[in-house]
């Protein structure tokens, strides 16, 4: 798995941080991953939801303090 590009979106909700990452995703390659740091857990689930309707895989997440720490890989 090659990292492809890290995104602190932990500032932005609603729409923002998923707008950022679609942007950042349509550049990758299949097998890159992304590591997004978000600051809410309703972003989290915008964005997991997100990513399967674009067929991208969750292979990691955590969580420290109020950041929430998800990486994907593009399928």
């Amino acid at each position: 798995m090659k990292l492809y590009k890290k995104l602190d979106l932990s500032g932005s909700s609603c729409a923002g941080p998923i707008g950022e990452l679609s942007g950042v995703y349509e550049e990758m390659r299949t097998g890159e991953a992304v590591e997004v740091i978000l600051g809410d857990e309703s972003t989290r689930k915008d964005l997991l939801a997100w990513a399967m309707r674009k067929g991208a895989q969750v292979v990691e997440e955590s969580r420290e303090g109020n950041r929430i720490r998800v990486v994907l890989v593009k399928g």
